[in-house]
């Protein structure tokens, strides 16, 4: 559910006067998921909206969590907003957690018995929100067990840009008082139910609209990874994920995974040695992850972040030029400093779960691998 607030002013701190020294995300080094600025405060509900129905049945197969990516609301310039609702079916699993009736719960193949709809609210003259419209799209999120990825639309001024099925971007005219379907921007030859939108979509600042598309063999459980530039007149461009990125291991090359994957699994702390090595399999081709949405620049460099399919600790950060060419990439391996031997305030076990053998303070215990 959701309860739309008024926004009320509020002093900001700085990150200096509350302490905060950490530099990443997380807050701190125990992950604490706070930021280290105070937010605004609410000040008045305008409005009560229920863009989930399904929200309680999938908390309970959660454990009490809700493991749900929502769109973020779109606003336009005449105080409309755009927002997501879900509908459909959804089939609880009885008890939560137990997987039957099948499908059911967080199993891909009961979520995609849901229909996912972009709303338009528009503010009437009392400070509250009345639907205008829905528009109904074809999208089905990228089969993910235990959590479902995000649905998020964009606006461009009167266009509006919905997650369509097959990797394809529905175009919609908002401004009239029904959602006028303009044209679905396809980048492939047909609409594949294994291919997925799997980002949110970014329009830059002429209009030209992006986003990252995952191609699924069912049979082989392997992805190809793509992602899309297309015009506001439909014409479209993409790059495969795999061709991008010089010196990033091979499709078909062996990768260090970690030492969960070992046979025997050998007792913590990890590394059990200063020279253990994890078992390697193969990496995969790289993609894009999930919910990955491409960021563009004021001087139209694409911003984007791709992994090894089946290793996902081969990660690199990708700048691209406006022309999909690669610009610059850089591999993220052994840059986190959230590792091993890092203090954590309050969190005394966090200095000690290195490997006595182990010297190497910040990085990640489990490969012990040199970054590539």
């Amino acid at each position: 559910m959701s309860e739309t607030p008024d926004i009320a002013s509020s002093s900001h701190l700085s990150q200096d006067s509350l302490g905060c020294t950490w530099s990443q995300w997380g807050q701190s080094a125990a992950h604490d998921g706070q930021s280290c600025v105070t937010g605004q405060a609410p000040s008045n509900i305008l409005h009560h909206i229920v863009y989930d129905p399904f929200e309680f049945q999938e908390m309970a197969e959660g454990g009490g969590d809700l493991f749900i990516h929502y769109q973020a609301p779109l606003n336009d310039e005449s105080g409309n907003f755009y927002m997501m609702q879900k509908g459909g079916t959804y089939t609880p699993c009885d008890p939560p957690g137990s997987g039957t009736p099948a499908p059911c719960g967080i199993d891909p193949a009961n979520v995609a018995k849901e229909i996912w709809f972009e709303k338009k609210y528009r503010r009437s003259h009392d400070g509250a929100f009345q639907e205008a419209w829905s528009f109904q799209t074809d999208w089905k999120p990228y089969p993910v067990f235990l959590w479902e990825p995000v649905f998020q639309p964009a606006l461009a001024g009167p266009i509006l840009y919905v997650p369509g099925a097959g990797g394809s971007v529905w175009q919609v005219l908002t401004v009239l008082d029904h959602p006028v379907t303009l044209q679905r921007i396809n980048p492939f030859d047909t609409i594949d139910p294994n291919t997925y939108v799997s980002s949110g979509i970014t329009v830059d600042r002429f209009g030209f609209a992006y986003w990252n598309v995952l191609q699924l063999d069912p049979t082989t459980f392997e992805n190809r990874g793509f992602l899309v530039k297309a015009a506001p007149w439909g014409q479209t461009w993409k790059v495969d994920y795999e061709t991008l990125i010089p010196g990033a291991p091979a499709e078909l090359d062996s990768c260090f995974y970690n030492f969960f994957f070992a046979t025997p699994r050998p007792a913590r702390p990890w590394p059990p040695s200063a020279d253990a090595l994890p078992p390697q399999f193969i990496c995969g081709r790289q993609r894009p992850g999930v919910n990955i949405t491409p960021a563009i620049g004021r001087d139209g460099t694409i911003f984007t972040a791709s992994t090894a399919d089946f290793a996902f600790n081969y990660a690199y950060i990708v700048a691209l030029k406006p022309d999909l060419s690669l610009k610059w990439a850089t591999s993220m391996r052994g840059l986190v400093n959230d590792g091993c031997g890092v203090h954590r305030p309050g969190f005394p076990e966090g200095d000690i779960r290195c490997s006595t053998t182990f010297s190497a303070v910040g990085v990640d215990p489990t490969p012990t691998c040199r970054p590539r």
